[in-house]
Parts: C-alpha cells; structure tokens; sequence
C-alpha cells in the first residue's frame, strides 16, 4: 500500500495572517510618527536658524552705523517706540560749507528708531543736499551745540525738517531697547547697549550686543 507524505511547505492559517498584518501596521505606525517628528524637528530648526540669521544682521547693520558715529548725542524711550539719536559724520555739505568744523549740523544727524507698530528698526538718515530744497538745505546747515542735540526735543525738531530718507534696518522685532553709557564723560568713548527680540516663523531670538563708539571721546563743540 502506498505512503503518502505531506509537503513541510504550507499556507499561513488565519491567525498568523492576522497577527502578520498586526505587527507590520504597527511597524509602520511607529515608522511614520518618526518620520514626521524628524520633519517637525527640521521645520523648527529651520525656523530658528532663520531667526538667528535675522537678528544677527541687524545687529551687524546697527553696529556698521553706530561704530563709525562721531557722538551718541541720546537715546529715547517710549511706550511704542524707542531711538537712538547721533552724529554721524562730519562732512555735511563736503563741497565746503561747515565740513569738518567738529560741530554738529543737522544734515550729520542720524536717528535709529524701533516701531512697535510695524516691528520694524528705521534709519533716518538725511538725504543729499542737491536733492534738498533750499529751506531743507539751510535747515540742514544750522549748526547745533551740544545742548541742543541732547535737549528733549532735538528729535523731534530733527524729523520735522523732512530731509530725511527711511531705510529698513530690521523687520520682524516684537521689542527693542537701546541705553548708552559714557554720554558724560570725557574719557571714555561711549557705548550703546542694544537688547532685541526677534520673532519669525513662532521662533523667538533674543539678540544682545555692545557697539563701542571709535571716533574720539571729547563731545562735539561748541
């Protein structure tokens, strides 16, 4: 009589499809959820570093300014925004007229201010005078004392003359503050603390610098 044998090779029963089919959901479960945690973690890193990037370019452009500038004349703070107010240079109107007399003129005034309105850090710098009008000119030319450029309203006095330009210096800052040290003395070159919040993409960079002033320390004359 002839003996059948059965082949070792069969067919996964129900059961073992079932849990199969368990173990590989599971499996790919796990492996997407790492996946998208890797994404989630690289959008954020990615946000951060642009943050990072903005705020240290700002913090460059400010010091660009602020490190060349002959005198801080004063800082301004307020409940929307806060400035810095200084003596840029000393070669207004170059072509002669009160060009290196080491006073300072309205046409060698800078102002850096924060606007909480916009989140934006303006430069207010003053235009050209061949691109003045001849009373923004003589505006431009009217020699300022040391008093006048750090009396209380010297900003505002300064911005009423509209010869200035508006540039940019940084956008997305939620907060901004500036403080000076050395605006008194006659030793030490002054030097402007700078503390700015940066917000980008729900990313928040703070972004803290000092500028040290390299022109002379003796305040400007007369």
């Amino acid at each position: 009589m002839p003996t059948f044998r059965h082949s070792g090779n069969r067919g996964f029963t129900l059961t073992e499809l079932m849990m199969g089919m368990l173990v590989t959901s599971l499996v790919l479960a796990a492996l997407a959820a790492f996946v998208d945690a890797v994404a989630v973690g690289w959008e954020a890193s990615d946000g951060t570093q642009d943050a990072a990037l903005e705020a240290h370019q700002a913090y460059q452009r400010l010091d660009h300014y602020l490190s060349s500038a002959l005198y801080v004349a004063q800082p301004m703070v307020g409940s929307t925004s806060t400035a810095i107010f200084f003596w840029a240079n000393d070669n207004w109107n170059s072509g002669g007229v009160n060009a290196g007399d080491e006073c300072p003129e309205f046409g060698e005034m800078n102002l850096i201010e924060y606007d909480s309105s916009t989140n934006t850090i303006w430069l207010y710098q003053p235009i050209s005078g061949s691109a003045m009008s001849a009373n923004q000119f003589s505006n431009a030319c009217a020699r300022q004392t040391y008093a006048d450029i750090i009396s209380s309203g010297a900003i505002a006095l300064f911005l009423s003359q509209n010869f200035c330009s508006q540039i940019p210096l940084a956008h997305d800052v939620t907060s901004a503050t500036f403080d000076v040290v050395g605006t008194d003395s006659t030793t030490q070159r002054p030097i402007v603390e700078m503390n700015l919040i940066f917000q980008k993409d729900s990313q928040t960079i703070t972004q803290y610098g000092t500028v040290t002033l390299r022109a002379p320390s003796t305040r400007p004359s007369p």
